[in-house]
């Protein structure tokens, strides 16, 4: 045990090593796979043994159980000092019933379960599950083990969440320096680190009461509560719009948590950096595609806009019929958010050489 408990230290700056623990810990009581989903505040993540991880986690992810899971609600009540496991709340008849169980744990041979809930020093709480204990004998039986952990997974977890907090506003103010504006913003909405250049464009207009992102542009803020609602993977999430702020226009990129952007942040939710006024990087129509998501054809089309030509102008330069070029300012404006001409060449000009 004593090697263990050193490994879960050393986790704290080295979170790779989790997994691994977990599997461990699981192991010694004779379960199939252990698990934490930790919360600070708006940030969360989910950790799985590799055994749950391959077996199981995206299952439980993509069908909803980490938030109706019926199990969690009365560890999170009771708050007990310790582990607790299923008939300490219900009926081996009722645990039977449970949705969770009925519908995901038994299929999968998976027929009891161990659980703790921890506070942590500040807003941190962990809510650590050991799955698949061949029997409610055996899960009880499990318990002192688990509670000679848990003071372990509580100091080690509290720490490591600060240390992601920190590096997470390492990596946003690295940014900064880059000349980047950028942010953090959670699922539910709510602003979690955002650099300089940033809070400077919005003049720190940009939250309501609760800390939610609330643009002055009610349609940058819809794009982005829409981006943030996406099905992860869906590629919905990741998306570019515009905003406008005292007189100017930006333009935001959308960028969601997952995979290893997920992993750098050990979070959900985007990050949304700011493309403004004056870029000179990068050719315009390059720029224009890769801000607005247009096809070639389209970038082609609004570059040559931007320069205060006609449609019928610009379908004869592209060489194209009229009713094409039309197609695809319609397919534009889509992208943009644009529903005038004119607003869209206004705010194209200001991007590109």
């Amino acid at each position: 045990m004593s090697n263990l408990i050193g490994q879960i230290y050393e986790a704290v700056s080295v979170p790779e090593l989790w997994p691994t623990i977990l599997e461990e810990i699981a192991d010694s009581v004779g379960a199939f796979g252990a698990c934490f989903v930790h919360r600070s505040g708006e940030n969360g993540r989910w950790v799985a043994s590799p055994r749950m991880e391959e077996e199981m986690a995206a299952a439980y992810v993509a069908e909803g159980w980490l938030t109706r899971d019926d199990r969690v609600p009365p560890v999170i009540a009771e708050h007990y000092p310790g582990f607790r496991v299923d008939p300490d709340y219900w009926t081996e008849e009722q645990v039977r019933d449970m949705p969770i169980y009925r519908d995901f744990l038994l299929p999968r041979n998976l027929n009891a379960s161990a659980a703790s809930l921890i506070q942590g020093s500040h807003d941190d709480v962990l809510h650590v599950g050991i799955e698949g204990l061949p029997s409610y004998a055996t899960a009880r039986a499990a318990v002192p083990t688990l509670d000679a952990f848990r003071p372990h997974l509580a100091r080690a977890l509290s720490l490591s969440a600060k240390m992601t907090h920190a590096h997470e506003m390492g990596v946003i103010r690295g940014l900064d320096a880059a000349g980047i504006a950028a942010a953090v913003v959670s699922p539910s909405g709510r602003l979690r680190v955002s650099n300089a250049r940033f809070d400077a464009w919005f003049g720190g207009d940009i939250t309501d009461l609760k800390g939610n992102v609330q643009f002055r542009d009610g349609s940058a803020t819809a794009q982005l509560r829409s981006a943030l609602r996406a099905p992860p993977g869906s590629g919905e999430a990741g998306r570019s719009f515009p905003i406008r702020q005292a007189g100017q226009v930006a333009v935001a990129h959308c960028i969601p948590l997952s995979g290893r952007s997920r992993e750098m942040f050990e979070s959900d939710g985007v990050v949304v950096m700011l493309a403004q006024p004056g870029n000179r990087m990068i050719p315009s129509a390059d720029l224009l595609r890769l801000l607005f998501d247009l096809s070639p054809a389209e970038a082609r089309l609004a570059r040559i806009l931007a320069e205060g030509r006609t449609v019928t102008e610009a379908a004869a330069d592209l060489g194209i019929q009229v009713a094409t070029a039309r197609s695809q300012l319609k397919s534009v404006f889509t992208k943009t958010g644009f529903s005038r001409q004119v607003d869209l060449v206004m705010a194209l000009s200001t991007f590109g050489p």
